[in-house]
This record gives C-alpha cells, structure tokens and sequence, in this order.
C-alpha cells in the first residue's frame, strides 16, 4: 500500500472519529467536563428552592426556584440558559431579575449542569420540558399562572420560541436566538476554517454524526420557522452587533417573520451580552417590555 493511500485513509480515519465525537456532544454534551451549580454559594442570601422534575419524556431536570421579597402579584420569570452553558452562568440575571420583583424559576436543561442526560434537539424537545416546568411550579403557593413570564438564551431562547406558540406567557425576550441550529454550527466554523472546510466537517457533523447518536430522530431545529406563530404574544428580540455565534443574517430574516407586538433591541456587544455589558440599559429595556404586559389585567 502506497503512501497516498495511507495517507487518505488516516484522514478519512481522524474525520469519521471528528464527526463521531462532535456529534456526540452536539447530542449529548457529554464528551468535556460541566460544572454542577451550587444553590448555596451562588445564592447566599436569597430565598431559593431546589428543585427536581421530570421532563417530557422522563429525563430527570433540576434546577432553582428564586422568590422575591417583592412582588405582590407573584410574577414569574422562566429564565433559560444556553448551549453547553448551566443555571450558574446567568447568576447576575437571576438576581437582577429577584430584585426587580420577580420570582425566578431556572433550571438547568437536559443533558447540561446537573440535569440527567437526555438528547438535545436545540428548541423542540426543551420547550416540551418548559411546558413541564411550568406545570411543576403549580405546586408552589407564590406561583401565579397569569402573570408568567420568559427570558431565554441562544439555545434557551429557541425553547421558547417555541412553547410560546402555546400562548402561555404574557411576554417573552429571547436574546442570541438563531434561525436554525445548522446555521449557527456552520457559522462557528466557519468563523476558524473557512466556509469550504466547514462545510465539509459541518455537513458530516450536524447530519450524519447527529442522526447516528440520535438513532435518526434529530433533524436540524428552525425557530424561525415558529417566530411567527408566537404572536399575540409580546416579544422582544435582543441581539449583538458584534455576535460571533449567529450569522447577522439571522436577525433580518427574524425582523420579517415576528408580528406585533414586538421590540428590537441591537446593542454593541457580543453573544449574549447584553445584561454584562449594558446593565442599566437592560434593565430599562427588558423589565420595562416585561412589566409592560404583566402589568395589563
């Protein structure tokens, strides 16, 4: 056997292994380490419940019940995280929202920080584990079905692009959200190797290494193709000038599909920046759109 073909067979080795271990953790985000919040540090002095329930299909969820001292009407934000990202990493928000008058339910999602393993269909099957989240914190006496709220990141905000078409929350901001899970992959890659490179490694990793590990249930998610479905709820979209995950193509195709009522906010910054890099500005924009419709009878 000829150097060459050594050759081609050692590449075609190391890119069977490549789409093999990526699609894993685009699966299972179960191949590198994750860090496991604790209530107890990141929380100290703030009322807050563990919590455990059971997602859609069984997979078990766990996460924090944050109440505020103040808020009378009992309003609820269901705060969710992004890709390869826990609860722990939106402490900040968690606590500006407490303190703004919110109670505060999050959770880490399926196969991230300490909730169980479970495939990770970027929005489809997470928004059926919100709906589960909702239902779970009926059994809390301080939790006003009426007065709910969403705020969600990258992978978070897909999730409730897409149980919000249930109507169930007065308002929503989705912040880093993408037109679907195939474009903000390809970008990432091609951000470092180019787009022909990317696309070769994309194409075997979000399709054929995917539909292995998923034993051919995933198919790429498109929120952008439920962002019109949301309204009449409110919704607010919130993205980076400078947002190195989500093509900026993204956006203007979302500012066509969403109807009114809705809000845009483009800032400076980066990826799911807003709230570390323009604090007050957040406040003022985020809370004001959210209080502005649970605010209404």
């Amino acid at each position: 056997m000829n150097l060459v073909l050594w050759a081609f067979i050692s590449i075609l080795i190391v890119y069977l292994l490549t789409v093999l271990v990526v699609g894993r953790q685009l699966m299972y985000n179960d191949v590198l380490p994750k860090k496991i919040p604790n209530g107890k540090e990141q929380l100290k002095g703030y009322d807050y419940t563990d919590v455990e329930f059971k997602g859609f299909d069984g997979v078990t969820l766990r996460g924090w019940f944050i109440k505020s001292p103040n808020n009378p009407l009992n309003k609820t934000v269901f705060l969710l995280h992004g890709w390869r990202r826990s609860r722990s990493r939106y402490i900040s928000q968690i606590k500006f929202f407490v303190d703004s008058g919110f109670h505060v339910f999050t959770y880490d999602q399926r196969s991230h920080g300490a909730s169980d393993p479970g495939l990770v269909t970027y929005g489809p099957d997470e928004a059926k584990d919100l709906l589960e989240a909702i239902k779970y914190a009926e059994n809390y006496e301080y939790f006003n079905r009426k007065k709910i709220v969403a705020v969600g990141f990258s992978l978070g905000a897909s999730a409730i692009v897409y149980a919000a078409v249930n109507q169930i929350f007065k308002a929503v901001a989705i912040e880093g959200i993408f037109s679907s899970s195939y474009d903000v992959g390809f970008e990432i890659l091609a951000q470092k190797f180019g787009s022909i490179i990317a696309r070769l490694i994309g194409d075997g990793v979000f399709t054929f290494g995917s539909l292995i590990w998923s034993l051919g249930k995933f198919w790429h998610s498109s929120p952008i193709d439920y962002i019109g479905k949301v309204s009449p709820t409110p919704i607010m979209v919130i993205r980076g000038d400078s947002d190195e995950r989500v093509p900026s193509e993204s956006i203007r195709r979302f500012s066509e599909k969403i109807k009114e009522p809705k809000e845009f906010w483009v800032h400076g910054g980066r990826h799911t920046t807003a709230y570390n890099q323009y604090p007050e500005e957040y406040k003022k924009r985020v809370v004001g759109f959210l209080n502005k419709y649970l605010d209404e009878k």
